[in-house]
């Protein structure tokens, strides 16, 4: 990493609420394993000129012309409409020709790459900030640009593509449930204080206690559950990993499962 930025390694950033700010991530050399490479755009259209060029980077040999079919031979359906996995790389069907492509990403940094072997041309996006998550969209921003610069290669009108919009719906939603959640407390904390100076409001009767104390147990926990267990399965990665990838998003909905949680038992017993 610091070799890198001696380089002009671009810092990484996060953003916060559409707002890029900049990343003071460490260095992830766990994952060398599958990412975390420093490249250039230079680079880059080098390594993909061997898939371009039958496994010939200029008059090197790399790999065998057959050797660089394999590799992009489309093996087993990845679920996805249309979309195959070959050796690291998605093959689809896309702009009226077989495109080869494969993304990935950390915390701060992203790329794709994009290969249309009938027509010999390739395209990489790499960025230092991504502000569309796709584990809640599905897309990427740099897929779209991607995608927007290999339609206008074939001589296609580019298409927009933004998650912006979606972004401001979830970042209301997610803001909403925290306000309901403090409106609610507000109004427990004064349902509960008139209980007690008002002994005929006091519910009675277990279907009445139940719907009064129990219920609203029920749905704080609940949530809390879906926040804690149930997200990092949806998405398939750890809480931890969510509060460095999506830190807008991350940091409020674990706060607001630990408030349910917390504020939930607290009611609770309170109310008992």
């Amino acid at each position: 990493g610091t070799e890198a930025v001696q380089h002009g390694l671009p810092t990484g950033h996060r953003y916060w609420y559409g707002v890029p700010v900049a990343s003071e991530l460490p260095f992830d050399r766990g994952g060398l394993g599958s990412q975390g490479l420093s490249s250039s755009a230079q680079d880059m259209t080098g390594y993909l000129s061997l898939y371009l060029n039958s496994g010939r980077h200029g008059a090197t040999t790399l790999v065998s012309p057959a050797g660089a079919a394999e590799l992009q031979r489309a093996g087993v359906p990845t679920g996805l409409d249309g979309v195959s996995y070959a050796m690291g790389w998605d093959v689809a069907r896309s702009h009226a020709t077989t495109t080869i492509s494969h993304d990935g990403s950390g915390f701060d940094s992203h790329a794709n790459v994009l290969l249309i072997p009938d027509r010999g041309w390739g395209v990489v996006v790499m960025e230092n900030g991504e502000n569309s998550p796709d584990e809640f969209f599905g897309s990427r921003r740099m897929t779209g640009i991607a995608n927007g610069v290999a339609g206008m290669l074939i001589g296609e009108d580019p298409s927009t593509t933004s998650s912006s919009r979606s972004l401001r719906v979830v970042y209301g939603v997610v803001l909403g449930i925290l306000a309901i959640q403090v409106a609610g407390m507000v109004r427990s904390v004064r349902t509960i204080r008139t209980w007690q100076t008002v002994p005929s409001r006091r519910p009675t009767g277990a279907l009445r206690i139940a719907v009064r104390v129990g219920l609203p147990l029920l749905v704080s926990w609940t949530w809390a559950l879906l926040v804690l267990v149930g997200l990092p399965q949806v998405i398939r990665a750890p809480l931890p990993a969510v509060l460095m990838g999506l830190p807008d998003l991350g940091y409020p909905l674990v706060a607001s499962a630990v408030l349910a949680f917390g504020w939930g038992l607290a009611r609770a017993v309170w109310a008992i």
